[in-house]
């Protein structure tokens, strides 16, 4: 960064033509180095202060403020420059910023004056405004509309502020490597404010302020700053000019840059790329942002108009599926995740999260079950309990009955649905991928569930001899799925030997099917 110039400001009032002059001079870069210097430069810039803002209420006012009051555009310029200055070397960027800004609107300004009718004395007032409404008034006359001669904004505009910029994004590095994120998010919006103000706006400063919103896990800041991106249509994909400088990789600030060090010497085997596109990420992260805040639906239409851009992309796809999951809605997640698949059917993952959504659709299911039949039974002891006189509360209750054993049908047939379907897509992520250890615990899992209702058989039979073939009708079956959960649980035991999970199904496997042998083996395993 370019040395910053000394203020050392001589602060008075002389009589300038007819105008009020508080002349703030910059003197030697020796001045501002030094404490005194600088404390000097502060006292006397805040006594100017006060002199601009009562002069400014006075500006303001229907009345204007006489010429012999008002300050001269080279002292209110210099004051800003000079403000500005003496901030930014405190590292107060922020109101460094405003008064470079404050500066290049005044030298963008005009002068708006008039006579007073009577006096024939002259009055500036603010704005055009203002001077229309003295005009209309009758009580002033001669109108005059000057501009402000520029005096500081080129030099502004073609070193001050870059530099400034310079400094800012420096410290912002600095101080999220320390780890002090909101500090260094704050620097990087006000970098990319300043580099904006002169037309070069660095939008990437704006996405180093997520980043460090991010990461400080200031959640409602990192979701402005995102949305920003969003909406301002920010992809980071600029072209990058690359070269080895003793050994490293070091990307320059332009082209023109880098050439010239690979000319010297100091830099070889030049390249030139474009960075990726970080639209798609942008996009992702907002959506995680607003899942984190159970803004569902903002999450929802948000990646919706992102797969207007990119229509085929599996990650947005898989990003809304698991929104409609956080949300709770089963069936859109089960949608999304069909689409998913249909984009890419050999993602053994994708077919993995499916059988996963299967099995909670079974689950779910199986619980409406039981409310029912509980709802049957209560209703079935409901009508019992009716006389013959009381004809129609029993048919109500009746048709009632008649209802829920509908409903148990539906539910039924609904889950064996689910739970072929769920089978079906933890064999398919097998046949993908045959060492995809949570698939093989899964199908096992499923597989053994449907051992329940058999139980629920076996537990109402009696001791005839119809019961007790029956009976072991059941138990031969229980034992086919006890050998068919067995085999997939064997193969997860040998991608995972040490999972007690697994080691412990195996054993109780092994003991209802009487291999003695292999529950020993489960033991020592367990030990």
């Amino acid at each position: 960064m370019k040395s910053l110039k000394t203020l050392s400001i001589i602060l008075f009032l002389i009589g300038c033509g007819s105008q009020v002059s508080l002349q703030g001079v910059i003197d030697s870069e020796k001045d501002l180095k030094s404490p005194s210097g600088k404390d000097s430069a502060e006292l006397k810039l805040s006594k100017a202060k006060e002199k601009i803002d009562a002069y400014l209420v006075k500006l303001r006012s229907p009345e204007g403020v006489k010429e012999s009051e008002k300050i001269e555009d080279e002292s209110m310029q210099r004051y800003y420059y000079n403000r500005a200055k003496l901030e930014s070397l405190n590292k107060n960027w922020r109101e460094a910023l405003n008064n470079y800004k404050s500066l290049l609107e005044y030298e963008k300004g005009n002068n708006y004056s008039a006579k007073k009718s009577i006096s024939g004395e002259m009055f500036f007032f603010e704005n055009k405004e203002a001077l229309d409404r003295a005009i209309e008034s009758g009580n002033y006359t001669t109108p005059k509309v000057l501009e402000v001669k520029d005096l500081l904004s080129e030099k502004v505009n073609s070193a001050d502020a870059m530099d400034m910029y310079l400094e800012i994004r420096q410290e912002a590095v600095k101080t999220y490597d320390e780890k002090k994120f909101k500090i260094s998010r704050d620097n990087f919006i006000v970098a990319y404010e300043t580099s904006a103000m002169v037309n070069k706006a660095d939008t990437s400063m704006y996405y180093n302020a997520a980043i460090s919103a991010l990461s400080g896990e200031l959640s409602d800041l990192a979701i402005k700053d995102y949305e920003h991106l969003y909406n301002i249509g920010y992809r980071g994909d600029k072209m990058l000019y690359e070269a080895i400088v003793n050994g490293e990789k070091v990307v320059f600030e332009s082209k023109i840059d880098r050439d010239v060090q690979v000319r010297l010497k100091a830099a070889e085997d030049p390249r030139d790329y474009r960075a990726p596109d970080l639209r798609k990420g942008i996009i992702l992260q907002l959506a995680v942002l607003y899942e984190k805040q159970e803004s569902y639906d903002k999450a929802l239409k948000l990646l919706d108009k992102g797969r207007e851009e990119y229509a085929e992309d599996q990650e947005l796809l898989l990003a809304k599926g698991n929104i409609y999951l956080k949300k709770g809605d089963e069936s859109a997640f089960l949608e999304s995740m069909k689409d998913a698949v249909k984009n890419d059917p050999k993602n053994a993952v994708l077919h993995f999260n499916m059988g996963v959504i299967y099995a909670n659709l079974l689950r779910n299911k199986e619980s409406e079950r039981e409310k029912v039949e509980t709802s049957i039974s209560a209703k079935k002891n409901e009508i019992t309990k009716y006389r013959k006189s009381q004809r129609a509360k029993r048919e109500k209750a009746e048709k009632e009955l008649l209802g829920l054993r509908g409903d148990l049908l539906a539910i039924s047939e609904s889950t064996g649905g689910f739970w072929n379907s769920a089978i079906d897509s933890y064999k398919e992520s097998i046949t993908l991928d045959d060492k995809f250890l949570d698939a093989y615990i899964n199908l096992s899992a499923l597989i053994l569930s449907s051992e329940r209702s058999i139980n629920d058989q076996i537990s109402n039979l009696g001791f005839s001899a119809k019961d007790k073939a029956r009976y072991e009708d059941l138990k031969k079956r229980k034992n086919e799925i006890y050998k068919q959960a067995m085999g997939y649980l064997e193969k997860a035991l040998s991608i995972d030997g040490k999972n007690k999970s697994v080691i412990n199904t195996l054993k109780n496997i092994y003991y209802a099917l009487e291999k003695h042998e292999k529950v020993k083996e489960m033991e020592k395993l367990s030990k």
